[in-house]
């Protein structure tokens, strides 16, 4: 993961150095290569395979036409800032601006509640990254400094669209149950779209008119495949290490960014499916100090050395994602090492762990296709911290139904104790009853289901029901309980 990663995070840079002049026409390739690549899985899986079901096609397209939307400008912005920031460390560094950013999206939008730790560490994260920002801002040549600080801000404004598409992902979407390559290959498709439309900004950006712009992407596909355009095409090159002859470079520059891009996506996608999200991020954290020191070292093309202000952003920036993802694990252990954690905690931690688990699988729909992970942290907390009140926060109902079960009473005289230490609903329940459930589904604690974690949370409390004698409501009991 950290290799693929780093390989996705260095060659996005590298390929913009034989490339600088076509950034318009490596946008267009970074998502056109994903519309064969994803329906060479859809189209063959909806017409003979069972993944891809007739709930998950019915899906309005418009939906999948305002995330390839939203990604069409955060691509487009973020392809031209990796082009034309200079210094390849500093990229790295400002791309942890979306901790902050989806945090304060998600909260908008999604009424999503952080923790303290959280909440520091993304102030310390924008600390660190103005501390980054100061000397390009406060540069010796200000045409120089006005170009990077312009650059260096739309890299960080390139998180707000990313982010919105996530969470529009998850207003839309809800807790449908939708294929992951038929979402992003449909996603893709509207967005390469997109990126199209895009031309008018781009020709602007590049300082071309925009009747030049097609003959800029042709020259851009043949840099591609290795040859040269002609010389009178090719303006003053910023980089003095880039020759004329910089698109020999440019096949293997581009090509591995495209394969490294692919990889970080699908095992992203894995990791969260099959795996733990902790993975993902400790592989995201220490990506950070490691992009700085390979864009450092000499063999590398443009390398630049790491100023003092590259360095104190990093250390800035590292504390911040400390506390905002290790913090609480942090305090965990020392807290069991001085033995003050509490069996009750424990017990705690363990359903907490649970919901974690059941949750996780189910967030790998908001991998996108440049997407990093950090972004997605604010958004996979969200919905597991939802998950996690469910089981740990009871209502009223809920507490009342399990005292009474620990008396050995079924909560209503519409349930009753079947074999096997598990409730039943009354053959004779009414129509109108509030514990009324599908055929072969348990009742709850005072909820429509009981979920196999609280049926073993009960079964912990409780003996077995056949320690108790059988109850027997008389009528103007039952009249009670059901007032």
């Amino acid at each position: 993961m950290i290799v693929a990663a780093l390989g996705n995070r260095v060659f996005q840079k590298l390929q913009t150095l034989p490339m600088y002049h076509y950034p318009f026409f490596l946008n267009v390739l970074s998502v056109a290569f994903y519309v064969p690549l994803c329906f060479a899985y859809i189209v063959p899986m909806v017409a003979f395979g069972r993944a891809i079901t007739p709930e998950q096609t019915a899906i309005p397209k418009r939906k999948f036409a305002i995330m390839g939307l939203l990604d069409a400008l955060a691509g487009v912005m973020q392809i031209f800032a990796v082009n034309f920031i200079t210094n390849a460390s500093i990229l790295v560094l400002l791309s942890q601006a979306a901790i902050p950013v989806s945090m304060a999206i998600s909260r908008a939008f999604l009424g999503a509640t952080y923790t303290w730790n959280q909440y520091i560490g993304a102030v310390i994260v924008v600390c660190g990254i103005v501390v980054v920002m100061l000397p390009a801002i406060e540069g010796e040549n200000a045409e120089y400094a006005e170009n990077q600080t312009f650059w260096m801000g739309m890299m960080v404004l390139s998180c707000v669209p990313m982010c919105l598409s996530s969470v529009y992902k998850e207003k839309a979407l809800g807790e449908a149950d939708i294929d992951v390559v038929y979402l992003n290959g449909w996603v893709a498709l509207f967005q390469f779209v997109f990126t199209l439309f895009t031309a008018w900004p781009s020709a602007i950006a590049m300082h071309l008119p925009l009747s030049e712009l097609p003959d800029n992407t042709m020259h851009g596909f043949w840099c591609w495949m290795g040859y040269n355009p002609p010389s009178e095409f090719v303006p003053q090159h910023i980089y003095s290490s880039i020759s004329e002859a910089s698109c020999s470079w440019a096949p293997f520059f581009v090509t591995s960014y495209l394969l490294f891009n692919v990889m970080l996506n699908v095992l992203m996608i894995l990791i969260l499916k099959y795996g733990s999200a902790n993975i993902l991020y400790m592989s995201s954290t220490a990506l950070v100090p490691l992009s700085n020191v390979v864009f450092s070292l000499k063999f590398m093309p443009n390398a630049q050395r790491l100023h003092a202000a590259d360095i104190e952003g990093l250390v800035v920036i590292m504390l911040g994602l400390i506390i905002y993802r290790f913090w609480k694990s942090f305090r965990k252990l020392v807290r069991k090492a001085l033995r003050q954690y509490t069996r009750a905690e424990e017990q705690a931690d363990r359903w907490a762990q649970d919901a974690e688990e059941r949750e996780i699988p189910r967030t790998s729909t908001m991998v996108g296709l440049n997407q990093p992970a950090d972004l997605l942290q604010p958004l996979i907390d969200t919905r597991v911290f939802r998950a996690q009140r469910k089981v740990l926060f009871r209502s009223p109902s809920q507490i009342r139904a399990g005292m009474l079960m620990r008396l050995g009473i079924p909560p209503s005289p519409h349930v009753r104790y079947a074999a096997g230490g598990h409730l039943e609903r009354s053959p004779q329940l009414p129509e109108n009853s509030i514990i009324r459930s599908p055929e072969g589904r348990q009742p709850s604690l005072g909820s429509p289901m009981l979920s196999s974690m609280q049926q073993a949370r009960r079964n912990e409390m409780l003996p077995s029901p056949s320690q108790y004698r059988p109850i027997r409501p008389r009528s103007h009991d039952t009249d009670s309980i059901n007032a």
